[in-house]
């Protein structure tokens, strides 16, 4: 008998991939992919259509299902990965979205930070979630709050792509600690959703979804067995953040890889343990996803990191962007390199062969969405610093 098979879903921000492998050996069978249509607007306006969302699963696994043939009887479960921090507010009931997904790179929500953060020392956020500042995400919200609040209401509730994708398959609400970590409302030292984080916005605990417990599995409702065209009761895990997935993998090759993904966010992802700078953080009965924290815990620090549990064994996973992206990559190759993008492509053998690291002294801070750190009112936080006569072009 041919071996069972698994489906892994990457809902990225611009594209959806899925493949399916022989559970056993991991040997992948067949992919397939779907471009996610991104709405762009003057005011840094970054949206997605749900529906579109609907639209590129089915077509995924109708793909991957002609691919498999008659091994997709052999289909035992399914695995999804999301890019977190998106959101959009959908009917608690049904699962309807109410608002387009404004992606985590919508760059709207940054004048709101300042209501948000006014009067909270760095030393506040810290405390709860191993950052300097609040997230973009609380910003979002109390956007959210000033221009649809008749949206806000009980009856209704505040997803990102991820948890969305797990209801159409599951029926089911869930979180990852990644996606509350970056729409605002998880204390990433207690490991649990903050009521008084998301009360800075005048929004209740009870407005999110609550979060996965470790790798817990859902079971494909009527609905969702309909969309993907699978058999109800299927096993689904997840959802989780696409970093969390990333690095799950990477785990299989090395048991405490540094692992890198290089999308439309390129970010770094690392583990540390349990003991870290000499404190220790015991373990609480419950699990790993509580646990006591010293009040002396340090990690390294970075404006931008996210520390989530681990999701392996105990510890923390830092997940540290490092400042670029396929946005800023392509600006780079057109303006550098070639405005032709294959030609650029090609070049960049040259380019990288003769020197892979840029001059010793120079740093670059091209992040095209955030606000210019010099002109807070203008899009485009890109910078270098340290160029000199030694700077080529290429």
């Amino acid at each position: 008998m041919s071996p069972e098979l698994l489906v892994g879903v990457d809902l990225g921000t611009t594209v959806l991939k899925a493949a399916v492998f022989e559970a056993g050996s991991g040997r992948a069978l067949a992919r397939a992919a779907r471009p996610l249509a991104v709405r762009l607007g003057p005011a840094g306006e970054r949206e997605q259509s749900a529906g579109e969302l609907d639209g590129a699963l089915r077509g995924a696994f109708a793909e991957l299902r002609r691919a498999a043939g008659g091994r997709w009887r052999r289909l035992a479960g399914v695995g999804l990965a999301a890019q977190g921090g998106s959101g959009l507010i959908a009917d608690r009931a049904t699962g309807r979205a109410l608002t387009p997904l404004v992606l985590w790179n919508d760059a709207r929500a940054y004048r709101y930070l300042p209501r948000v953060s006014a009067g909270r020392p760095a030393s506040f956020w810290r405390r709860r979630t191993l950052r300097d500042g609040p997230g973009s995400g609380l910003g979002r919200l109390q956007w959210l709050r000033e221009t649809r609040p008749k949206l806000l209401g009980p009856e209704n509730i505040y997803v990102g792509a991820g948890e969305y994708a797990f209801f159409r398959m599951t029926g089911r609400w869930r979180q990852d600690p990644c996606n509350a970590l970056q729409i605002g409302c998880f204390n990433a030292r207690r490991r649990e959703l903050d009521a008084e984080l998301l009360g800075l916005v005048g929004l209740p605990l009870s407005f999110v979804a609550p979060l996965r417990r470790g790798h817990e599995l859902g079971a494909l409702s009527a609905a969702g067995a309909r969309l993907l065209g699978l058999p109800q009761g299927l096993p689904v895990a997840g959802p989780y953040m696409d970093h969390e997935a990333g690095y799950l993998s990477a785990v299989g090759v090395s048991r405490r890889p540094l692992q890198c993904s290089l999308g439309t966010a390129w970010v770094g992802n690392f583990a540390v343990g349990e003991k870290v700078s000499g404190t220790f953080c015991a373990k609480h009965p419950d699990g790993p996803f509580r646990q006591k924290v010293s009040d002396t815990f340090s990690l390294p620090r970075s404006p931008f990191q996210l520390v989530l549990p681990a999701v392996v064994g105990g510890g923390w996973l830092v997940v540290q962007p490092l400042l670029t992206g396929n946005v800023t990559w392509n600006w780079a190759l057109e303006q550098f390199v070639d405005a032709d993008q294959r030609r650029a492509l090609a070049k960049l053998g040259g380019i990288f062969g003769a020197e892979l690291l840029p001059p010793e002294g120079l740093t670059a801070l091209p992040w095209l969405n955030r606000p210019n750190p010099l002109v807070p009112a203008a899009l485009g936080g890109a910078a270098v610093f340290g160029l000199g006569p030694q700077t080529g072009k290429a």
